[in-house]
């Protein structure tokens, strides 16, 4: 295995996460992420873009996507030819100050200035999950638009070109968090999917039925990979009981994409997933794992042969992590049959986070 860098810094706006990495019609990489942070929950974030032209070697320096006044994170990316779809949400003024109170010293006294100073131009509309949209490939993103729903990696694309977005409907934890509105332009708190044919407008969001809760505290944090006869696996991120450590559940569609299985626990000891259909026809799972319970923290990879029936032992991709604020790893398949996986962690602790890659093969 090979690791590297797609950025790292350590002052003050250093921190970075959650990054998705794919292809470009123009064969460069490219990499989205959340940068410009001070730390895990921050206002200052923004999505942010990286690419590659060799591969994964090196990468260019980030340049903004989508920059509201918020804390923009959890980047997606899609390319279906010439358009490219970036996918992100962001946290409200009130979810700041709150978590400001966590800071010490100077980061606190900044992030609350900050908020204070940008409270006349304060737009709760603009807390939002939305999608840009390049029709440059990838240079530019001009165009970005609300939707329902959310998750860390963004839609697919299926074999009939059109878009899908499995994702959690967004807000749900900031709803109770502003005085600014009453948040009634959202979704009951469920797990939904739509299609698009063009980018961007979308259908109606449809609930995927998640079974009885029981004892798991949350259902969220999807990615969806079409399977061979056409329907559609989904693997989620599941937590409990009382937060505790993270899951990954899978169910796959039947009838066409209208019905769906009650999803089931798939053994991982960790999420949330991305999926990625190799060449070799084998689909890959990758994950983070946040705590010394099963396995050690770091970076995990889990393979199937047999369309997601089965999955295979979990590969090690990196587990030099002091703590458990990591993962959200990505992949991409390279022109040599390789896979690079991008992810979000740390080599020790006081250094800032690092967005990372991990270059390997299947065997």
């Amino acid at each position: 295995m090979k690791r590297g860098y797609i950025y790292k810094s350590d002052n003050l706006f250093g921190y970075a996460g959650w990054p998705t990495v794919g292809r470009l019609s123009d064969g460069r990489l490219a990499c989205v992420f959340s940068g410009n942070r001070i730390r895990h929950v921050c206002p200052f974030g923004k999505t942010v873009i990286s690419y590659s032209y060799d591969e994964g070697e090196t990468w260019t320096p980030p340049a903004p996507v989508i920059d509201t006044a918020f804390d923009d994170r959890d980047g997606g990316i899609i390319a279906r030819g010439n358009q490219v779809l970036v996918t992100s949400f962001n946290n409200n003024y009130p979810m700041q100050r709150e978590e400001a109170d966590k800071y010490g010293g100077k980061e606190k006294q900044i992030v609350l200035d900050y908020i204070e100073l940008c409270e006349d131009v304060y737009d709760e509309n603009d807390v939002c999950s939305s999608i840009a949209v390049s029709e440059d490939g990838g240079n530019t993103f001009p165009k970005r638009y609300e939707v329902p729903i959310s998750c860390p990696h963004g839609p697919i694309v299926l074999k009939d070109g059109r878009y899908f977005y499995v994702g959690r409907a967004f807000g749900i934890k900031q709803a109770w968090r502003t005085d600014k509105r009453s948040y009634d332009r959202l979704l009951p708190d469920a797990l939904y999917y739509m299609f698009s044919d063009d980018g961007y407008n979308w259908t109606k969001p449809v609930e995927i039925p998640l079974g009885p809760a029981g004892d798991i505290n949350l259902f969220c944090e999807p990615h969806a990979i079409q399977l061979s006869n056409g329907e559609i696996l989904v693997h989620i991120r599941v937590q409990g009981p009382n937060w505790g450590r993270m899951y990954t559940y899978q169910t796959i569609s039947s009838e066409n994409i209208t019905k769906w299985e009650i999803p089931h626990d798939v053994g991982f000891a960790g999420s949330p997933p991305h999926l990625l259909r190799h060449s070799s026809g084998k689909i890959i799972c990758v994950y983070g794992v946040r705590e010394d319970i099963i396995l050690p923290k770091g970076e995990y990879a889990s393979v199937s042969s047999d369309e997601g029936k089965t999955w295979g032992e979990p590969i090690a991709l990196d587990t030099e992590a002091p703590d458990g604020d990591l993962g959200y790893p990505s992949s991409v398949e390279l022109k040599d049959g390789k896979i690079l996986t991008a992810y979000y962690q740390r080599k020790k602790p006081g250094e800032k986070n690092r967005v990372k890659y991990t270059i390997w093969e299947l065997k």
